[in-house]
């Protein structure tokens, strides 16, 4: 077994598809099928199952995944630890995030990136979880954030960053960061909200279904401007990720309460095809650790009364 053969899996492993992620590697099926088998017979049992439809993951499979996905991120990781350190980081990342967070933590963060290391040029590419991923998954893009949308196993995935939903009002309304509010309380609004398979408006049926709610939605976007523009007008209230709202709330632009036990989780993902160049594993750990003082930073508050 070596890194290769992991990275080999992986890709299997993510796209589903023996031809398919021969397709991606550019390599001939048998041999893609024949590597898959050299690892089942070092392991002494089927990693996958065949079907017409594509491969899955057996139960030994799925532990495989998310070793080897640790395997090759610490391998990618000491690679660059013993690097010249000495030696400029330089070079090209592209680099996929969802809109809700470019304006409040992504370009603060990569503007301190560019600071530091004013040799790495990159491009930025933004989307949904699933535009993102599959992106990662075929090689386009090096490094991804993405939500919790897609729950098969990650090739290389890492914990990002946690953030509440907020239902948010007018600038003159009464919610208030420091005041959590239920899920009766926001299925009693009109809401303007994120369209499924949206991760945000996934959770936000999910925690009013558990209170036996169903959310009333009056508009559907995914913009977030879009959704500023309806509730700052006083008509209606929306839901959506604080990172989305943070900069007009602080203006005074709106006003905001989480909703108790809404949270939406990001990750940073890699791409399985390859190992990681130095100037993506350097963004990957500076997004990270920025991404630890983004949330230190915010005032969003647990608890509290109902409003």
């Amino acid at each position: 077994m070596n890194i290769r053969q992991l990275r080999t899996f992986i890709q299997v492993a993510e796209m589903r598809s023996i031809s398919r992620a021969a397709t991606v590697l550019h390599t001939a099926q048998p041999a893609l099928s024949r590597q898959i088998r050299l690892l089942e017979d070092e392991f002494g049992e089927d990693l996958f199952e065949r079907s017409e439809r594509g491969v899955t993951l057996t139960a030994l499979g799925e532990q495989m995944l998310h070793r080897a996905a640790s395997v090759v991120r610490d391998f990618d990781a000491l690679r660059t630890d013993l690097s010249d350190r000495s030696k400029e980081i330089s070079g090209h990342v592209r680099f996929g995030v969802p809109r809700s967070l470019v304006e409040s933590y992504v370009a603060p963060a990569l503007t301190e990136f560019r600071n530091r290391y004013p040799a790495v040029s990159m491009l930025l590419i933004e989307g949904t979880t699933l535009e993102l991923r599959e992106q990662v998954r075929v090689g386009a893009l090096d490094l991804a954030i993405v939500s919790d949308l897609d729950h098969s196993p990650g090739a290389r995935m890492q914990p990002l960053l946690r953030e509440p939903l907020v239902l948010v009002s007018h600038p003159r309304g009464e919610l208030r960061m420091g005041r959590p509010v239920s899920a009766r309380t926001v299925a009693q609004h009109v809401l303007c909200t994120a369209s499924r398979p949206n991760i945000i408006r996934l959770t936000l049926e999910k925690v009013l279904g558990r209170g036996g709610f169903a959310p009333q939605v009056g508009f559907e976007t995914n913009s977030h401007l879009a959704i500023r523009a309806l509730v700052g007008s006083g008509s209606i209230h929306g839901v959506t990720s604080y990172s989305s709202i943070a900069a007009v709330l602080d203006a005074g632009r709106v006003t905001a309460a989480p909703i108790k036990d809404a949270v939406v989780s990001w990750n940073l993902i890699a791409t399985p095809l390859k190992a990681l160049p130095r100037q993506a594993v350097v963004l990957r750990d500076f997004m990270t650790g920025a991404a630890a003082a983004w949330v230190k930073g915010v005032r969003w508050l647990k608890g509290g009364a109902e409003t």
